[in-house]
């Protein structure tokens, strides 16, 4: 499978990195071979009778959101470079 040099430009994106011209058609060739690579052995696994269907439990499996009050909450959330409301604000994860 070989990556288009938009698919690694996009994956340089989601990893914050800034390649120039040399390096997305470094990278595009590196990481088609990688892909290729796997991609046999991942197609060589026998997966007859396996449940496509990851959570065969009915019930939600995550935790619940609850905000636990640590003694040290305020100041962590003081020393933040970026807070508001009682929270701490970061960079979103996606797109």
């Amino acid at each position: 499978m070989k990556l288009t040099t938009e698919e690694v430009k996009h994956i340089a994106n989601l990893a914050k990195l800034q390649l120039n011209d040399d390096e997305v058609n470094k990278f595009q060739d590196e990481l088609s071979k990688i892909l290729e690579h796997y991609g046999q052995d991942i197609q060589k696994v026998d997966t007859t009778g396996v449940d496509l269907n990851l959570n065969t439990n009915d019930s939600d499996i995550l935790r619940p959101d609850v905000i636990e009050n640590h003694p040290d909450s305020k100041s962590l959330i003081a020393a933040a470079s970026n807070s508001r409301d009682n929270l701490v604000k970061v960079p979103g994860v996606f797109e």
